[in-house]
């Protein structure tokens, strides 16, 4: 973001424990660790009363369900709101950027309070089944965020139509983090190799070690058919437990940026990761294979008919599909431009700088 400001002073909060070094912040930033704010949020919760819950009694019967639980996390987000709204008595924002609202109630509540727009990122893909993304009706309440700024059109209309803020408040920004990382990513010796050694290479990148183990299977008996093929599995953690006989043309990759695998790769295989969507944004034509129907239950109606974007359902289908893809080469652009539906192009300086002059000024002539 900071490539869409001047003249800013921008706060950075890290997770907890969270390493960013110093030598890399700019003129004008500044680097708060969450721990010390987390760490002051304890001292109120320990020093502060318990607030009371408006009609909590008459929900646990409705429910018929014991929610004593809940008074401890209904505590925790006071405290973060006691703390944020003391904070803006000093000193007060234009605009606040967050991912993830739902896991920010009190910072979102205490810049309702102080009138500071909110501004949320997308971080992850926001579908139509996802609940904090879905009302009846435009809440506007102090909960949730005022504008939202998505990866591109797909993602706005589902934000649209699920009420979460006001139909003119929504913004194509684009994927920042794959729109850096992809100016960045550089083929290195050891991918050189393996494009030189194998007609094709295909990466699979893991999920959850039961998806894992079922795709590993099946991609295993379709390599004893395709020596030409190198299939590389590149494990979603390091500490994965997932095993599988590896042989010349079907490996383990774990300490290889993903990303840059799946720039670099012919194809890319998965089942329902979101990296279906990003192979396709880096230029890279995307397997997918609706093992258990996790695919059309998840990204089908994402990614919808796209012509880089393959669906097989079973190990005969896959064999058919290698067969015709071994000879097929891609315009790369081509592949990157058809997925700009769902990731947009980051936008530019000037659009994002009138945008954010607008929110100020509409919530400055609001209150």
């Amino acid at each position: 973001m900071l490539d869409y400001f001047d003249n800013y002073v921008l706060f950075e909060n890290p997770i907890p424990k969270g390493r960013s070094s110093k030598n890399k912040l700019q003129k004008g930033e500044f680097l708060i660790g969450m721990s010390w704010i987390y760490l002051i949020q304890f001292l109120i919760l320990k020093f502060s009363k318990t607030p009371r819950i408006e009609a909590f009694v008459d929900l646990e019967n409705y429910l018929e369900q014991d929610l004593s639980k809940i008074k401890d996390i209904y505590h925790r987000y006071h405290a973060g709101y006691l703390f944020y709204n003391f904070l803006f008595k000093f000193i007060k924002p234009k605009g606040v950027f967050l991912v993830c609202y739902y896991s920010n109630f009190g910072l979102v509540k205490a810049c309702k309070k102080n009138r500071i727009p909110v501004l949320e990122l997308q971080h992850g893909i926001v579908t139509k089944n996802h609940r904090a993304y879905n009302f009846a009706k435009t809440l506007n309440g102090p909960f949730t965020p005022d504008y939202f700024l998505s990866y591109g059109p797909y993602f706005n209309s589902i934000v649209k139509n699920g009420n979460l803020v006001l139909k003119k408040n929504t913004l194509n920004y684009g994927y920042s983090f794959l729109y850096e990382a992809n100016k960045k990513l550089r083929k290195t010796d050891e991918i050189e190799k393996l494009l030189t050694k194998f007609n094709k290479v295909i990466c699979i990148t893991g999920q959850l070690e039961n998806t894992d183990r079922k795709l590993l299977k099946l991609v295993g008996n379709v390599s004893d058919e395709f020596a030409d093929i190198c299939f590389v599995y590149k494990p979603r953690n390091k500490n994965n437990m997932v095993t599988f006989k590896e042989k010349s043309n079907f490996i383990k990759w774990e300490d290889i940026n993903t990303y840059l695998l799946m720039k670099y790769c012919d194809y890319h295989i998965t089942i329902y990761s979101t990296c279906a969507i990003e192979s396709i944004a880096l230029g890279t034509p995307n397997i997918a294979i609706n093992i258990d129907n996790l695919y059309s239950a998840h990204l089908k109606d994402i990614i919808g008919d796209n012509e880089y974007n393959h669906v097989v359902d079973s190990e005969k289908e896959l064999n058919k599909l290698l067969l015709r893809l071994s000879n097929t080469n891609y315009n790369n652009k081509m592949v990157v431009q058809s997925i700009s539906n769902v990731i947009s192009p980051m936008i530019s300086k000037e659009l994002f700088s009138n945008f954010f002059n607008k929110v100020v000024k509409e919530k400055s002539n609001h209150h």
